[in-house]
């Protein structure tokens, strides 16, 4: 190994990458490991390219980057755009270029029968009985650009969509489920009781409450009903 600088100059041996690294600067460095495939130092990075180490405590990466834009402006310049990338949400971009097709089907919306649409949308409504938020939210502008933001290509359906067809198909399947858990259980209990919302509203809930074989409780919510007379005794 010879000495240049503040850096050194390692031998053509097999570089290992660096476990958990978020920078994109480490998909140029590496570190020397041992015959077992070790990392001999993890303080001492190496470029991939020109084989020079430096001194690195902590995961610091600012003389890395410095190395690049020094020695290597071609990889200071790839390695900026993959932070812009990064930063903005934008598709993964190559050295291959992009054809007419392919930049139209990026910003092509899914399918409403496509497997990414309907996955996203039972997300939706799964999110709207969880949190018991009103159904009219998926018309909300934040709520919208916020979908947007997370996948441009899914098409937020209508209220009506969720109303009507997939918060009762979700209602069927989860109806489907606890039967199929039920039919082979020979004893469970009942509990109902009476109880009062915050708006005054008087309200009563059916659950159903079991034993598995490994001695887990379950527990089942199979009803709630609204009552047009006061929780009295």
């Amino acid at each position: 190994m010879a000495t240049g600088g503040a850096a050194d100059v390692v031998a053509l041996n097999p570089l290992v990458e660096k476990k958990g690294g978020k920078s994109h600067v480490w998909k140029y460095f590496g570190f020397a490991a041992d015959d077992k495939g070790n990392i001999i130092d993890n303080q001492k990075p190496i470029c991939k390219r020109c084989r020079r180490s430096f001194h690195s405590k902590g995961g610091n990466t600012s003389n890395l980057i410095k190395h690049l834009k020094d020695r290597h402006p071609d990889l200071k310049k790839e390695f900026k755009q993959l932070q812009a990338e990064e930063d903005h949400g934008t598709p993964p971009q190559t050295h291959k270029q992009v054809t007419v097709t392919e930049a139209f089907q990026w910003q092509q919306k899914y399918d409403k029968n496509s497997p990414e649409a309907r996955k996203l949308n039972l997300a939706v409504a799964e999110f709207i009985c969880i949190d018991k938020v009103p159904i009219y939210t998926v018309q909300k502008c934040g709520f919208q650009q916020m979908l947007h933001h997370f996948n441009p290509k899914y098409q937020l359906p209508s209220r009506n969509f969720f109303m009507y067809t997939e918060i009762p198909r979700m209602y069927n399947d989860t109806r489907d489920l606890i039967i199929q858990h039920l039919r082979d259980k020979s004893f469970y209990s009942c509990t109902t009781d009476l109880w009062t919302s915050r708006t005054a509203d008087t309200f009563m809930s059916l659950t159903l409450q079991y034993i598995t074989k490994s001695w887990e409780l379950q527990s089942w919510c199979l009803g709630c009903c609204g009552l047009n007379t006061d929780h009295t005794a």
